[in-house]
């Protein structure tokens, strides 16, 4: 069974160049790792339905101390299916 790191990143190595380079401006704005505020912010919603997609696995995030942080190239996987 594939761990779900694996999953998110094979999925970010399929992204066609144009996708990809999205991604990068994102991490230009938001860095590499950051707060669900910051993504509901960047993503003009509310930080509830980040946390869903966390919880439904659309969106790859970790919990380091108390904070939980979203890899902020994973956000291109869904900007389709944001809603």
């Amino acid at each position: 069974m594939m761990e779900v790191d694996d999953y998110f990143f094979l999925q970010l190595e399929k992204l066609p160049s144009s996708k990809k380079k999205l991604a990068d401006e994102m991490v230009k704005v938001l860095h590499e790792w950051a707060p669900v505020n910051k993504v509901a912010e960047y993503l003009q919603r509310d930080p509830t339905t980040i946390y869903r997609k966390i919880r439904g696995r659309e969106l790859y995030a970790k919990k380091i101390s108390n904070r939980i942080l979203v890899y902020t190239r994973s956000i291109v996987l869904l900007l389709e299916d944001i809603d």
